[in-house]
């Protein structure tokens, strides 16, 4: 009885341990996954063209539904991630002052390597994916519209 009194209280801490560090992997994802928002609306309103390719992933596709005033039609804009690093290059986001941009972040989930988030700004409400690519979380997928 003594021995598996000892195996219980060892498979409980061992439990418990396991259970720390997976909340705490969490919690790091979390902050990632935010950041990497971050670094998308800062580096483009801030003009860091640097920040703005660290946090993408190479095949970004940023999705955005225009209606044609002449016709009524939708068609989609897009952009890459080459496209949004030149355009942060050129500086198009710095005409707006810090204390005007209203970037808000809300991380929907994160599930694996995969994560659903809200970005949000004085321009834009934005929907991005991010994925957990090579150990880095990258933006993926961004579909949006002008505010």
């Amino acid at each position: 009885m003594k021995n598996i009194s000892f195996f219980l209280v060892i498979a409980v801490f061992f439990s418990g341990l396991m259970t720390a560090y997976a909340i705490a992997d969490r919690e790091k994802d979390r902050k990632a996954v935010e950041k990497a928002a971050l670094d998308y609306l800062e580096g483009w309103y801030e003009g860091n063209a640097e920040r703005m390719e660290g946090c993408l992933h190479p095949d970004l596709q940023k999705r955005e539904i225009r209606t044609l005033h002449q016709t009524g039609r939708s068609q989609f804009g897009l952009h890459t991630a080459s496209t949004l690093i030149e355009g942060t290059r050129l500086g198009y986001g710095k005409k707006f002052p810090v204390e005007e941009r209203n970037i808000q972040i809300t991380v929907f989930e994160i599930f694996k390597n995969i994560a659903s988030v809200k970005a949000t700004s004085k321009l834009s409400t934005e929907y991005l994916h991010i994925v957990k690519y090579s150990g880095e979380w990258k933006v993926l997928n961004v579909l949006w519209e002008r505010n």
